[in-house]
């Protein structure tokens, strides 16, 4: 995460990376918990794979399939308490 994605969805998940400025839409805050109960860890992992069109948002197919669902069960636990 730290490596990929953090620069955009902030060291906590919360989309304040020094990448997301100017970012139109903004990435994603993976700790809104209203947003996270909505979404699936197939869907995060599809969207890590293949990214997501009209946004900035790359695909990381390049990633291990591995690699993928590790950083999908990690962005999608991010707004939930231990």
């Amino acid at each position: 995460y730290a490596e990929q994605c953090a620069s955009c969805h902030g060291a906590t998940g919360a989309a304040d990376g020094p990448g997301a400025k100017g970012l139109d839409p903004p990435p994603i805050a993976f700790t809104d918990l209203e947003r996270a109960r909505e979404r699936s860890l197939f869907g995060l992992y599809q969207v890590i794979s293949q990214g997501l069109e009209g946004t900035a948002m790359a695909g990381y197919d390049h990633l291990s399939p591995q690699d993928r669902w590790a950083l999908a069960f990690y962005v999608g636990g991010l707004a939930f308490d231990a």
